[in-house]
């Protein structure tokens, strides 16, 4: 007896391919073109912020102090009247104490309508890179404590933009701190900020331009 059917492999009456529905089929395309945003926005290059997390921006008054270390009261060496009257009592509240050594002060940045004004003070030599971050448009202190530093006041608004602090050691002088800022026109700033080698660090300060 023949079968019916011309060809049973290939006819299944009661059988149909299923037909995607409307609301599937949006559902999918959406979920695809989510993937391929996703996709683009992880692959985008950071963007010139991101990738110069130290440029200069404003103009920056800097003094670098070392801490001598003691158990007296504050008392100020050096370029003493470079440090303000509010700052010294600022560190005073922190429990600063001793003598502080007033290094080197000067002006990074060109004339800018925005300015900032910062006061780092180091103990000792640092045993890595330290990345301090600049005020934004305001004044600062970062007092050494350790590996770590402490800004004063804590709440004070920042920039991502930073100060670089880098040990080295140059032959002539031995243990250094140098610091390093990038200015926005691609140049930099940067020189010797603290040495170490020499009891009282009364060495001068390096700069460059």
């Amino acid at each position: 007896m023949r079968s019916s059917l011309k060809n049973p492999r290939l006819h299944w009456p009661h059988l149909q391919w299923a037909k995607p529905l409307p609301h599937l089929r949006s559902a999918f395309n959406m979920s695809l073109a989510i993937a391929m945003l996703l996709c683009v926005c992880a692959c985008d290059p950071p963007s010139s912020e991101q990738g110069a997390s130290n440029v200069l921006t404003q103009q920056l008054d800097i003094v670098w102090v070392v801490s001598m270390g003691g158990d007296t009261s504050l008392e100020l060496t050096g370029l003493k009247d470079k440090v303000r009257a509010e700052e010294l009592h600022q560190l005073e509240n922190a429990g600063v104490k001793g003598v502080l050594y007033v290094r080197m002060a000067g002006t990074r940045g060109q004339e800018h309508e925005k300015r900032a004004r910062l006061v780092v003070v180091m103990s000792k030599q640092i045993h890595h890179v330290v990345e301090l971050r600049q005020p934004d448009g305001t004044n600062a202190i970062y007092v050494q404590n350790g590996d770590a530093f402490e800004m004063l006041p804590k709440d004070t608004p920042t920039l991502a933009a930073s100060i670089r602090l880098v040990p080295t050691r140059l032959p002539d002088v031995g243990d250094c701190t140098e610091y390093e800022i990038t200015r926005e026109d691609g140049g930099g700033y940067g020189g010797t900020a603290f040495t170490w080698s020499n009891t009282n660090n009364a060495v001068g300060g390096v700069g460059r331009h």
